[in-house]
């Protein structure tokens, strides 16, 4: 395995963690300057609370506030979904993979192409009530009506993001649980103990299969039979421990990867 000093993971993500700071935290602190102070181009008077005694007296605010409330309400319902069709998802219905593709294609839509596409599925002459007209059945003012508009925006915000939220459950319910990669783990480490070395491990599941990916580091004079004869052994080892595993490795001489480590 490749060692690396303590800071280094650090010294990779700091130009990130310095950019994010920059385009997210800082404009996030300038907003709260700003708040407390009566602004004259890029900076004014400090007024202290002033500014949000005005909010609250404003009525228009306080609908906005009841309004973001009743969104919230979209929260609950998207993880519910998400749930439900992961699991649906990983117990391989017929036709999952189609059925993914479909309820994830929202999620990488733009924001002002779905704001688009809602309008004219929802607006009062538009895709959704004209069929419901061809039907007979009349069809309400979805975005016109106080009592429908936040619910139709509440329905277009579950539509694009559950592809996510299904995406993520599935992941965890495709990833192996925490006792089975350490004991996948435990088997490898016999091997390391043999000066043998191991990267890149990964794991996942389908079904009742278990996947199991990783990198085999052996010396440059190792034979081509003799790493065969090897790696017959590992998978030996890790399907003695875990039943129904399929395992891949990957064979590599150490030799490669000793000019690229960083100093121990």
């Amino acid at each position: 395995m490749l060692k690396t000093r303590a800071w280094t993971p650090y010294a990779y993500i700091a130009p990130a963690l310095l950019l994010i700071g920059f385009v997210f935290a800082y404009p996030v602190a300038q907003v709260f300057n700003f708040s407390f102070r009566l602004i004259r181009g890029n900076s004014g008077p400090w007024v202290g609370f002033n500014n949000y005694r005005l909010i609250f007296d404003d009525p228009t605010f306080i609908a906005a506030a009841k309004h973001s409330a009743i969104l919230l309400l979209a929260v609950p319902v998207l993880l519910a979904i998400s749930i439900v069709v992961s699991v649906l998802l990983f117990e391989r219905a017929r036709g999952w993979k189609v059925y993914r593709s479909v309820l994830f294609f929202p999620y990488i839509l733009a924001v002002a192409v779905v704001g688009i596409v809602a309008s004219y599925i929802f607006q009062l002459n538009g895709v959704l009530n004209t069929i419901l007209r061809g039907i007979g059945l009349g069809g309400p003012d979805w975005l016109g009506d106080d009592q429908l508009a936040l619910f139709t925006l509440m329905l277009v915000i579950v539509w694009r993001e559950v592809g996510f939220g299904i995406v993520l459950f599935l992941a965890r319910l495709l990833s192996l649980p925490e006792e089975q990669i350490k004991a996948i783990e435990a088997v490898l480490e016999d091997y390391r103990r043999q000066g043998l070395d191991f990267h890149a491990l990964r794991t996942r599941k389908a079904g009742a299969r278990r996947f199991i990916e990783f990198h085999l580091l052996v010396p440059g004079e190792t034979s081509v039979r003799e790493s065969h004869e090897l790696c017959d052994r590992i998978e030996e080892s890790i399907t003695g421990e875990l039943a129904k595993a399929s395992v891949t490795i990957h064979v590599e001489p150490q030799e490669a990867h000793e000019p690229h480590g960083l100093p121990p």
